[in-house]
């Protein structure tokens, strides 16, 4: 016999505090950003690594 109850709604399933009308939802800040010298710097010498290391082996 089976007597396990399963939850019917979220409420029962996660808890009162599950629902999103509870919390405002704020997104997130936009992670994309402009590439600054440094990071040209540093592209640029990973690409002469992966040369580098493509020539000598």
């Amino acid at each position: 016999m089976n007597t396990r109850r399963y939850p019917r709604t979220t409420d029962e399933a996660f808890g009162p505090y599950n629902r999103s009308s509870q919390c405002e939802i704020v997104p997130m800040e936009d992670p994309v950003r402009d590439f600054t010298a440094v990071d040209w710097v540093i592209y640029i010498l990973f690409v002469v690594a992966l040369i580098v290391v493509g020539v000598t082996s």
